[in-house]
């Protein structure tokens, strides 16, 4: 097999897997709230831009009531906690339309949600993390006109969108820097980690040695010789700080394409600077391929982690 055979692979394989990876069960008997019921009562604004490249664009669906003619929607009077949501795909692939399964939980929560768009591809390190924080910035200039809470909101992402999802929320918590950020203006209660990239020279070392045709991290990074600065730079493991926001990480102990090494090390930093945390993983999980018992699980435990840290 040819490099370039390998790369297009690889791209394939990583949005497969983060498509399939936060599918919910299928059983209906297991459903919070059937889609019938939840379908009407919320409005969603496709492709709106946060910037002027193309992939800069974000998806928002708000909670409210269809009343048809004339008026046609209602936004809820009420406040709805906010879910930022960064799909995956080795910062090289994916798309955000992939990942409707992963923010139907929270849907069917009452949430508002938000899913992200980003530059992404061979050579554009660190694009991706540069295009999260300004679509923050952007989010919170414009909330109030999408009726967004931005006292309750929540990151998370699966895979590179769990890095994004991370670096984003611990480099929002330090002094603004010299990319965008949304600062005060965005209360950023908790980030939910799937199985995501916390330390990227650590990752680009074992893939190069162990796995060189699916080292998506080196197709990102324009040259071994930077890989040390962005991981210094966007590296989750080097941004904790107390003012780091709660992280609750869920992760196949048999993941070959982000070891469990990533999250185990991740959580013991928190624990270290004494952010609150919780590491949940999957014995026999991989990279997004768990149980239908096991995903059960994980939302639960998820909402169950977010409700003291979203109530009004």
């Amino acid at each position: 097999m040819n490099s370039l055979s390998h790369r297009q692979t690889l791209l394939i394989f990583l949005g497969f897997t983060l498509a399939m990876g936060c599918s919910m069960p299928e059983d209906p008997a297991e459903e919070k709230m059937p889609f019938t019921y939840w379908g009407h009562r919320y409005l969603l604004t496709s492709d709106v831009a946060y910037g002027t490249e193309p992939e800069q664009k974000l998806d928002i669906y708000r909670q409210g009531r269809r009343l048809g003619e004339v008026e046609w929607w209602r936004n809820d009077s009420s406040s709805h906690p906010t879910l930022i949501f960064i799909h995956g795909g080795g910062w090289v692939g994916g798309k955000k339309e992939t990942d409707i399964t992963s923010i139907t939980p929270y849907l069917q929560h009452g949430w508002n949600v938000v899913n992200l768009e980003y530059r992404k591809g061979e050579n554009t390190a660190p694009t991706a993390v540069e295009d999260v924080l300004c679509a923050l910035e952007w989010i919170a200039d414009h909330a109030e006109e999408y009726n967004l809470d931005m006292d309750r909101v929540v990151l998370s992402g699966g895979s590179a969108g769990g890095h994004l999802s991370l670096i984003a929320g611990f480099l929002n918590t330090e002094e603004k820097g010299p990319y965008c950020y949304a600062g005060d203006r965005m209360n950023i209660r908790a980030v939910v980690n799937w199985f995501g990239i916390t330390d990227i020279e650590k990752i680009e070392t074992y893939l190069r040695s162990i796995k060189p045709d699916w080292n998506y991290a080196g197709m990102w990074i324009d040259g071994t010789e930077k890989v040390d600065s962005i991981s210094q730079l966007y590296s989750p493991v080097h941004h904790i700080s107390k003012g780091t926001p709660p992280v609750l990480t869920l992760h196949g102990e048999l993941d070959s394409v982000v070891l469990f090494d990533q999250a185990s090390e991740l959580h013991r930093l928190l624990d270290s600077a004494g952010v609150p945390n919780r590491l949940l993983s999957d014995p026999m999980g991989n990279h997004g391929g768990f149980s239908n018992e096991q995903y059960q699980a994980f939302y639960e435990a998820i909402f169950e982690f977010l409700g003291p840290l979203t109530e009004a």
